[in-house]
């Protein structure tokens, strides 16, 4: 299961939990169920739009690990033998795969800080209506 399907059946469980939001009258008006509706639509496409980005973050760093650089390491400094030589490529390299998963990290708090937003806010919701 991907990120953003993962992300979003979670967000689904806890919608669930809470439930479905007691109707007052029939006339009322289903605000709420739009809001809802309006709400989740935000979350998947953020979670498209930020899946897009760590895509092309992580696409970015093997692009630089290809031609020996590692984004956000200090590189050591190249002895005088070897200057003006091709930096070889860091794809497999520790520094690399210690990259990569910053940048995993980052974007799992990322998709939890922004589900949470949104299940607080169905929440509040929930709880005003009764």
């Amino acid at each position: 299961m991907g990120c953003r399907q993962s992300a979003r059946s979670g967000i689904d469980r806890r919608v669930r939990r809470l439930g479905t939001p007691p109707r007052r009258d029939r006339g009322e008006p289903r605000a709420h169920d739009a809001r809802a509706e309006e709400m989740n639509s935000d979350l998947s496409r953020w979670i498209s739009d930020r899946e897009r980005q760590l895509t092309a973050e992580i696409f970015r760093a093997k692009n630089l690990a290809d031609q020996g650089i590692i984004e956000d390491v200090e590189q050591p400094p190249v002895p005088e033998a070897l200057e003006g030589t091709k930096l070889g490529s860091q794809v497999d390299s520790d520094a690399f795969i210690n990259r990569v998963e910053r940048l995993m990290r980052r974007a799992l708090h990322e998709y939890r800080d922004e589900a949470s937003l949104k299940v607080r806010e169905y929440s509040s919701m929930a709880q005003s209506e009764g």
